[in-house]
Formats: C-alpha cells, sequence, structure tokens
C-alpha cells in the first residue's frame, strides 16, 4: 500500500511532536508539504521530517499538492478559518490542533462544514489515544469503582512570566489575541477529559479564578459542572501553583486516580482505591508502559483515513468542548453560573458516535 501522503500547516513547537509521530509509525506516512508563514522555519522542518515541498501559503499548498491528509499545528484563534479552508482547498482528512476553536459558535459552524462536505476532522488530544487513559475508560466501564458520580481533571503549572507583555514574539499562551492563557490550552484537556470519563453532556457550570495583570490572560481557573446524568465535574488549572495533572475519578464502590494525565512522560500508576468495612482502605495498582501519545494517535489518524477505524474523538465531542470552555470563561468574566446550551443535532450525533 502506498504512504498516506500529508502536509503540515504552521511549523512551530508543537508540529514536531506530528513529525515524530510520522515517523514513529514506518512505512505507513509521509509529510510531503509543510507550510508556514516564516519560511526559513517551514525549510527547517522540511529537512528535519523529509517533505520535498515548503510553502508561506497554505492555500497554495492545498490547490498543488495531492495531499490524502493533514495536520493544522497553529493557534486556537485561527482554527475556524484554516478548516473552511481546507475543506475549500479538497482536504477531506483533517488533524487539528486544541483547542478547535475559542467559540461554540465557531465549532458547531465547522461541525457542520464538515458534515456537508463529508469530511473527517479530528481535534489533537493526544492523551485520549495514551494506554493510561484508555485503561482509566476500561476500568470504569468494567465497573471496577461502581456507577462514576464525579470526576476531577487537574492542569496547574507555574508560570514566571518572563517575557515582555509588548513582545510580539511571546508565547501564544501568553497573548489572549491568539487564546492564550488556562481556559483554551491547559484546562480544554480538563474539560474534555471529565465529560468523556463522566460519560454524559454539560449542562451548566460555575467557575471562579483569575487574570494576569501582565497579559491579560486567564491564569486561574476552578470550576464545577454538572452534567445531564448527574454526574459531577471539577476543573482546577493554574499558573499560579506547581506542576499538577491528575485525574480522579469516583464512584460508587471505588476511586481510581492517575497521576499524571496529559503530558505522560514515564510509567503511570493508576491506583483503585476502596474500603472494607469502615475506612480500612485498601489498594489495586494497574501499571501502564511510558509511550508516546502522539505516536498512537498518529496511528488513529491514519487508521480512519485507510478506513481501518472510526476516530477516537469524535467530532461532536470538541464542539460540545467548545461550548464548554465558552460557557467557563462567560461564568469567571460575569461572576455567575451559566447553562451550557449545545444544539441538539450536535448532541444526537455525539450519542450515535459513542453508543
Amino acid at each position: 500500500m502506498a504512504k498516506v501522503r500529508l502536509g503540515m500547516v504552521g511549523c512551530g513547537g508543537i508540529s514536531h511532536a506530528h513529525g515524530i509521530g510520522v515517523r514513529e509509525n514506518p512505512g505507513r506516512a509521509q509529510f510531503v508539504a509543510c507550510c508556514d508563514v516564516h519560511e526559513d522555519r517551514a525549510k527547517e522542518w522540511a529537512a528535519e521530517y523529509g517533505c520535498t515541498t515548503t510553502y508561506t501559503d497554505y492555500n497554495e499548498m492545498f490547490a498543488k499538492e495531492d495531499l490524502d491528509g493533514v495536520v493544522l499545528a497553529t493557534w486556537p484563534n485561527q482554527h475556524r478559518q484554516q478548516i473552511e479552508d481546507a475543506l475549500k482547498g479538497g482536504q477531506t482528512n483533517i488533524l487539528c490542533e486544541k483547542s478547535l476553536t475559542v467559540t461554540g459558535q465557531e465549532a458547531v459552524e465547522v461541525f457542520d462544514l464538515v458534515t456537508k462536505a463529508g469530511a473527517y476532522l479530528m481535534e489533537g488530544f493526544m492523551y485520549r489515544h495514551h494506554p493510561a487513559m484508555r485503561k482509566m475508560k476500561e476500568l470504569i466501564d468494567a465497573g471496577s469503582i461502581g456507577p462514576v458520580d464525579a470526576v476531577r481533571a487537574c492542569f496547574s503549572e507555574f508560570d514566571g512570566e518572563e517575557e515582555d507583555a509588548d513582545d510580539p514574539n511571546r508565547n501564544w499562551r501568553r497573548d489572549p489575541a491568539r487564546a492564550g492563557g488556562i481556559p483554551y490550552d491547559f484546562s480544554c484537556y480538563c474539560v474534555n477529559c471529565c465529560r468523556f470519563l463522566a460519560d454524559g453532556v454539560p449542562t451548566r457550570i460555575r467557575t471562579y479564578g483569575g487574570m494576569s495583570d501582565k497579559y491579560k490572560t486567564i491564569n486561574r481557573v476552578y470550576s464545577m459542572l454538572e452534567y445531564d446524568n448527574g454526574v459531577v465535574g471539577y476543573i482546577e488549572g493554574s499558573k499560579h501553583a506547581a506542576f499538577k495533572q491528575d485525574v480522579e475519578v469516583t464512584g460508587r464502590k471505588a476511586v481510581l486516580t492517575l497521576p499524571v494525565g496529559w503530558t505522560i512522560l514515564h510509567e503511570q500508576n493508576i491506583t483503585r482505591r476502596f474500603a472494607v468495612g469502615w475506612a480500612n482502605l485498601r489498594q489495586d495498582n494497574f501499571f501502564t508502559p511510558n509511550d508516546n501519545a502522539f505516536v498512537h494517535q498518529t496511528a488513529n489518524f491514519l487508521d480512519v483515513i485507510e478506513g481501518k477505524a472510526a476516530p477516537r474523538i469524535p467530532l461532536a465531542e470538541s464542539v460540545i468542548n467548545c461550548y464548554t470552555i465558552e460557557a467557563k470563561v462567560t461564568s469567571l468574566v460575569e461572576d455567575r453560573e451559566v447553562t451550557i446550551d449545545i444544539p441538539d443535532h450536535v448532541v444526537k450525533s455525539l450519542k450515535e458516535a459513542t453508543k
């Protein structure tokens, strides 16, 4: 079988994870073209990952290259337009970095465009492909903790805010115009994870937190969510706190804990804690290997392109994620509880994809 021909849009930091993802799926795919507004960066990326052609205009790349799929490794505020342009350019298989968009309205517009085009779009939540997260879901579905009562997910890491606020080249995470800050970066993982493990549709949210005085980005988020099946979610994300990426699921019979949910660099020990009698705690351990989530994500992307598998993350789920993130921000800024109203056709699509 011929290798899948891929194009890369955006040759910044995260693009290298996707380049390695293809490299570590040997014989299956090849990045044949890449694009970045900085020509030198595109050429360096091409040399590293074997691209034959570079571009500074992705529309030109779409028009000239015979691509089987494209990866959008760009900022969240760019995704809405880039996805539409990719579809207009004949691209029917798209892997887009998180966050899919910055508003629920943009996300549902993308959903409708992709559906109309008969295309495939998956958001780049690499952690969902890691054996540790797959094991968490397997244990829950097997009934090892009983019915789920609550899910807590955290993504925090201290930010010293060293860069100048007026520096146009500062990291995008410190720029509100590019959707920097906790909501569309760190805690978008938590939003996705809570919904995935709660296995429900979010209905309302209340958020507390704060802003960076220097960058004017949201840098602290603590949210409580309710899902349509009664499960409660708790999201914790802060750039004023030490590194913390744990996930905890409380069930009727036991509690599952994953020490690191997103940036997994070592073997993980998922614990199942339960009581025998009153307060006599016991613990089971489930070890999962150190593995590269991006390699597994790439494999799933290629499997879908080749018609071998369904996407591990349905597009409807990403749309719900964007509505939830927008509601989370609104709750913080307006200091109130916010109802999350998700279009019926998106909810229907999710239920069909996950039944």
